[in-house]
Parts: structure tokens; sequence; C-alpha cells
């Protein structure tokens, strides 16, 4: 089913036109009906998928977001080309030729600028060359694709790191080029033992402040990202045995560390 809806999206004709085939009729008459035509089932397609997509991405079992994602921009991409193909219903003329307006190529560059931007990947301009079998569209998916993923990141995470981040799942944020204008500050509340030492975890703030604040931040004391060294937040105080030890000591060693299932083995204090 989603592989039919997404090869009607891909269709290589318009549906404003009247004069189809009957395989192209019904293609077309999956998104036309009398009671509305083709651009408004594409829109409303494309909202009722952003909004069904939030609570199957968000649920305890996710269904996925990247085909709803694909889904959206195919539509939003087909949206656009049946306009083209109502504007100019007889073709762009450039350079002396005039080309003939395909709203299939529209879709394929909308899937697969739409999917990448909302996971920043470069990778789905790959997807839709194998879905479609052709790579007529290289340039336009390329050039929609580098576009979207470098507004995408600027503006927002990847959806994926979104849903870790409203998750609270352990996540490590990327670490700025230190060439960059911008400063990230990492606040180490080191390691912490919990459970009484059943489990050691390393639990860190990372904040990001405006690059002026950081700026003026970082003249009075160094505390950037990458001034921050291992001794910072490593374990100082580490039970271990080594092979010289008193009996002494290794009891009492055994004692403090009730709750340990494993103790370092080391040559030498």
């Amino acid at each position: 089913m989603e592989k039919d809806l997404v090869d009607s999206l891909f269709a290589n004709f318009s549906f404003v036109i009247d004069e189809l085939e009957i395989d192209q009729q019904r293609v077309r008459d999956y998104w036309a009906t009398p009671q509305s035509n083709v651009f408004l089932s594409l829109a409303v397609f494309f909202i009722m998928t952003g909004i069904m997509a939030i609570p199957a991405s968000t649920m305890p079992v996710p269904s996925g977001i990247f085909i709803p994602m694909f889904k959206m921009g195919a539509a939003f991409g087909r949206l656009v080309g049946e306009a083209m193909a109502v504007w100019f219903p007889r073709g762009v003329r450039y350079g002396g030729f005039l080309s003939m307006i395909q709203p299939g190529g529209y879709a394929v560059v909308g899937a697969a600028a739409f999917s990448g931007a909302v996971t920043h990947t470069i990778s789905t301009s790959v997807i839709v060359f194998e879905m479609t079998g052709q790579i007529t569209h290289i340039l336009p998916v390329m050039i929609a694709v580098l576009i979207a993923n470098a507004i995408a990141q600027l503006l927002q995470p990847s959806i994926y790191d979104s849903m870790i981040q409203i998750k609270k799942l352990p996540y490590l944020p990327d670490i700025l080029s230190s060439k960059s204008g911008s400063f990230s500050a990492f606040n180490f509340d080191g390691l912490r033992i919990t459970g009484e030492e059943k489990k050691m975890q390393l639990s860190f703030d990372y904040t990001v402040a405006e690059s002026s604040e950081l700026k003026e931040r970082n003249t009075r004391e160094e505390t950037t990202a990458y001034n921050i060294c291992v001794e910072d937040f490593m374990v100082r105080n580490i039970k271990y045995i080594w092979h010289k030890m008193t009996y002494r000591e290794l009891r009492e060693v055994l004692r403090d560390s009730k709750k340990l299932r494993s103790l370092p083995i080391v040559d030498s204090k």
C-alpha cells in the first residue's frame, strides 16, 4: 500500500490533464473525486500525514518517522508540480528548448529534500535513486537535499536527536569546531556512584549560551569544551587488588566494597 501510494505520487504525468490513458486515469482517480480536486486532496494528505506521524513516532513502540516524512515531501513536491503544470501547460522554454513540466520529478525532489531535512542526512537522495531506478533528476535532487539540510541544521536538531532530548535519554551533543564563531560550554558534575556503588554513571549538563556571552566568559576563565581534561571528571578513588597487598588490606577492600561484583587486579599501586 505504501509503495503504491509513493508510486502514484511519482507518476510521470500530470493529474490535471484531461486526456489520460486508462491506467493513468485510475491513478488520477485516487487523488481526485467529484467532491474534491487534486490540489485539495494533496493538501489534506500532507497535513493529515504530518498530524498522524506525531503519535505514531512518539508512542512507546514507535511506528517509524522516515516513511511519513518521505510521503509528506512527495505530496508537497507533487502539489508544486501540479501547480506548475497548470501555470505552464505547454512547458517552460529555456535556451531555445521547450521543457514539459513533470510533476513526478517535483515529487521526487520534494521527497528527498523533506526527508533529508528532517533527518539531517544526505543519503535520502540515494534512496530516491534506488526507488525510481534512474538518475535523470540527480542534479535537482542533490541541490535540494543540500540546501534543505543546511537550513534545517541551522534551525533545529534532527528528528531523532529531538526525540532523544524530549524523552530525556542519554545523549551526547555534537562539539562545535574550535574554529567556528559559536562556542559551547560544558559543565561536568563528575562521576557519581548510584545504587550503593552498583553502577557508575557519568552525568553532565550541556549548556549552550549565546556566543557573545561565552566570549566574555572565556576571557575571564578558560572553560570551553576544548580545555576540559580527563582528570576533571575521572574517578580517582578506585577500589582495586594488587598481588603484594596484605591480608588486612584485602579484607578492608572487600568490606568497603560489598556491593561491587568485581575488582580490578593491578601489578602495583
